[in-house]
């Protein structure tokens, strides 16, 4: 058990606070895609938890004559996915 005393057991650094809140997002947003599945007779209810924004970065090539790379980061964030990640840094900071 770590000790909580001092505050030495919850240090983990931003690389672990990043990962915790990218998998809280990744399982909420599995989450929501099969609530909006398993309810998708009902229209609205499947558009509330399918349907999202996608902010994100077009794909851009950058050509540096001995390497070709393409970079471009795209997050589709629905309603299961954004409680993901606000669960999963609630449980980040109580850990």
């Amino acid at each position: 058990m770590a000790d909580k005393g001092n505050g030495a057991g919850r240090r983990r650094g931003v690389a672990f606070f990043v990962v915790i809140v990218i998998l809280g997002g990744l399982i909420g947003s599995v989450i929501g895609e099969l609530v909006g599945h398993f309810f998708s007779n009902n229209e609205l209810i499947y558009k509330i938890f399918t349907t999202g924004i996608e902010p994100g970065f077009d794909p851009r090539e950058v050509d540096l004559a001995v390497i070709l790379f393409t970079v471009g980061v795209t997050i589709k964030l629905n309603v299961c996915s954004a409680l993901g990640m606000v669960l999963a840094t609630y449980i980040y900071r109580h850990l």
